[in-house]
Order: C-alpha cells, then structure tokens, then sequence
C-alpha cells in the first residue's frame, strides 16, 4: 500500500496537534503533563488536577463499498481485463487499498510481473467467482465522526467536568466555550444556538459519552476509541457502562 489513498493520519496529525495545543492550557500556566501542549495527544488537564481523557484521535478505517467495486470493474473492462495498480491510481484514481480489499473479498487477482529492467509491476486482474463476497452497500456503511465534531466532544467534556481545562472561555458555559473555541464563530450569540444543535448530533453524544466514561475512569487501561457512533454504543454496552443508552 502506497502513500496514495486518503488517510487521516496524514492531514489531521497537524490539525490535532495545533488544535491540542488551544485544547491545553499552557498559557494559563499547564505544566506539560497533559500531553496537549507538547502535541503528543495523551490525555487533557490543567496544572493542579489533570482530568486523564485521551485525546488521540482514533485511525479511520478505509471501507470499499459494493460501489467503488462495481468502479473497479468497469475501468478493468474497459483497460481489457487486466491493469497495473499504478494505472489504477495515476488514470483512474482507485486507491490500492481498495483493490487489496477487493482481493481479499475474491473479486480481484494481483500478481507480481517482475520485468528483465526496471521496476515490478502489481498486476489486476478480475475474476469474480462463486465464493466472492460483496462488499457492503455505500448508505450502509456509518460514516466516521468528524475531526471537528471530535474536538468539540472533547472539549465539551473537558471544560465541564471537575478539574477540567477552561483556556480561552471565560464567561462562557462549558459547552459553548468548547464550540467557540473549536469552530471561532464571528458572533458568540450564534454560538450558542449552534452548540445546541452539535449537542443533538448522535456522533458528538456518543463521542462525548466515551471521554465522560474515560474522565470518570470507567473504562479499561489504554482503550482504543472507535471511530463512529455505533461502534463506541457497542463497545460501551459490551464494557456493561450505563452510558451506552444515552448514545
């Protein structure tokens, strides 16, 4: 796998460490410990009682739908069959992750053609069996929460629980001081309607249920954080936290 296909580590890794550094208070004198200031992503607090809410954004997973493969097909039809996974990228934009879960699943083929000179090439080819399994269809899929709705429910949390961070907000409700300081509005009295209608969002309830049970010490040591709304209402009812009816 290339370094071609759209992964959030790449562009949001900036983002959440400029952001982590606001999300900190380490102008207002943190000592470092939280782990936001610094950019390590390992948790949130102030000086004197650091509330411990991991503050790394989990990896998306990379998902092909029924529709990218019916893509994949086409573009394979019309190249005689077979490709090389970088004419794929360069020409059709499909990404080799794409083609290596469509392999897996039994739809495609890929070969390794090792020439006299020069580089190997990654040869595609379509077979499409019996045994071949379809992928889900693309409205079925659950779309991951948001790097921006991540943030809010994190500071959402952060600056109303005990102990919590208040950076910039001052004045202001936790919740909307989190909106203001996650999204900058131009007006603070539209911020408030606008935090309103986040709070209502199943991703940011969800999100936001996760980090409270993580500040309240109600999960287990270094738990992995799922990326949607359903995922983190499964893990909390598997876990038995009470918290997974309020997703």
């Amino acid at each position: 796998m290339n370094s071609h296909y759209p992964c959030a580590s790449t562009t949001c890794s900036r983002t959440r460490n400029e952001a982590g550094a606001s999300a900190c208070g380490a102008s207002r004198g943190c000592s470092g410990t939280c782990g936001l200031g610094g950019g390590t992503g390992r948790g949130v607090g102030n000086y004197q009682g650091c509330v411990k809410v991991s503050a790394k954004q989990p990896m998306r997973p990379l998902t092909l739908c029924r529709e990218r493969l019916d893509r994949i097909r086409r573009v394979l039809e019309r190249c005689g069959g077979t490709a090389t996974m970088r004419d794929l990228w360069r020409s059709h934009t499909i990404y080799d992750w794409e083609v290596e879960q469509a392999a897996e699943l039994g739809w495609l083929t890929i070969t390794t053609r090792k020439p006299r000179v020069g580089r190997p090439s990654r040869v595609v080819g379509f077979c499409g069996g019996d045994n071949a399994k379809f992928p889900a269809p693309r409205w079925s899929i659950e779309s991951e929460i948001s790097i921006r709705h991540w943030w809010f429910a994190l500071r959402s949390v952060t600056e109303t629980v005990k102990h919590g961070t208040r950076a910039f907000g001052f004045g202001l409700p936790g919740n909307v001081s989190a909106y203001v300081n996650t999204y900058h509005p131009r007006s603070r009295n539209g911020a408030h309607a606008s935090t309103s209608r986040l709070l209502k969002r199943r991703d940011v309830r969800a999100a936001g249920q996760w980090f409270y049970a993580e500040a309240c010490h109600e999960l287990p040591p270094r738990e992995p954080m799922p990326s949607t709304a359903g995922g983190i209402r499964a893990r909390l009812r598997e876990l038995g936290s009470w918290r997974a009816a309020h997703c």
